[in-house]
């Protein structure tokens, strides 16, 4: 018989790898967590896009000489453009007397490089998050954009400049007590529409577009078979005063003052506030604009 030869007995010994290197195994994790980062900010994305309407058709919502329009947020950065929006309206602009007017260059320079930014991105969440709770019921967030001048950008893409959000809600701690047990309207505790956060950039104010939010909230209270709309307004709020006054709001208070929160800074405080309140017409000739 034939002996199998010495090689034949035994298989050749495999390759010895090579030990696993640290920095690519680094490089590696990163390049996954980007990945799910990404994958996360698409989702978000296609997310706002199916529950928040896209871009609507040229010319059917512009206000102020077609200078703006009017448009339901359409994109992350729509968020990020409000959020900041809002940070610079009602964080940044003190109102006269505030205990924080006096602010130290130390904590201004805070505020500018951690402050800031963190803020608006709480607010720019905090509105997503609304979105997504909110789709289905009584909730609209209205932005209001300027045209961009470049022709070849599309006119969806403007910069925010103005925001106004409605709802349905109780009326604030303390309303029902001075209105009585019933209400002004009868509505005792039930949801009423009103009229929550509006907001116009300081560069873009004086162009009506404050008028033309307010009016979209009304028609929409319309749309949901509301009688009246109610807002509540700071006392030193003078521009805010004005628009609400000049668009037939009338404090249903008689200048008692209810505590609304409102956020401050990263802080969220209780301010006096008014409380505003409008009957709607089912005839009214108000002027209303589509979206």
């Amino acid at each position: 018989a034939t002996l199998p030869s010495p090689t034949s007995q035994h298989a050749p010994a495999p390759p010895i790898a090579p030990p696993p290197d640290p920095m690519c195994q680094k490089t590696k994790k990163r390049g996954v967590r980007m990945q799910s980062h990404l994958l996360n900010a698409l989702v978000l994305t296609c997310f706002v896009k199916l529950t928040c309407g896209l871009t609507t058709p040229p010319g059917a919502t512009r206000i102020a000489n077609g200078r703006y329009f009017l448009s339901t947020p359409t994109s992350l950065d729509d968020y990020r453009q409000l959020g900041s929006l809002l940070v610079t309206t009602f964080e940044e602009e003190l109102p006269t007397g505030s205990k924080d007017g006096d602010r130290s260059s130390y904590g201004e320079m805070a505020w500018e490089l951690f402050g800031r930014p963190l803020s608006v991105r709480q607010a720019s969440a905090r509105y997503i998050d609304t979105a997504r709770r909110m789709v289905g019921k009584k909730y609209a967030l209205i932005l209001a954009k300027e045209i961009p001048e470049e022709r070849d950008r599309d006119p969806d893409e403007g910069s925010v400049v103005g925001m106004a959000e409605m709802g349905m809600s109780a009326l604030p701690c303390g309303a029902t007590n001075l209105l009585g047990d019933n209400g002004k309207d009868g509505r005792g505790s039930a949801p009423s529409a009103m009229i929550g956060v509006v907001a116009v950039s300081p560069s873009a104010r004086g162009n009506g577009i404050g008028q033309a939010l307010v009016y979209k909230c009304e028609a929409i209270a319309s749309s949901w078979g509301e009688s009246c709309v109610f807002s509540t307004v700071e006392p030193n709020n003078s521009p805010a005063l004005q628009l609400f006054q000049k668009l037939g709001y009338g404090d249903c208070l008689e200048g008692d003052l209810i505590p609304v929160s409102i956020r401050e800074r990263l802080e969220t405080r209780e301010r006096p506030h008014l409380l505003f309140q409008k009957e709607l017409q089912t005839n009214s000739t108000t002027p209303t604009v589509q979206i």
